[in-house]
């Protein structure tokens, strides 16, 4: 199906709509986890292994908690 000028105009907007709304988003995600996170792995309050994950919250979710 062949898309009119204004179509394609509006699929565009739509997906700029779309692509601010991700970085927005994560924006909120590296200040409201990823930061609390690597401030407490900075001050040696947390620990990860060879692959990043945050081994506290990986013995929790087994139920192995310290």
């Amino acid at each position: 199906m062949a898309q009119s000028r204004e179509m394609k105009k509006w699929v565009v907007v739509r997906r700029a709509q779309f692509a601010l709304k991700v970085a927005l988003d994560r924006i909120d995600y590296m200040e409201d986890v990823i930061r609390p996170e690597l401030e407490a792995l900075e001050r040696g309050e947390k620990k990860v292994d060879s692959t990043g994950r945050n081994l506290e919250d990986a013995k929790r979710a087994l139920g192995e908690a310290d």
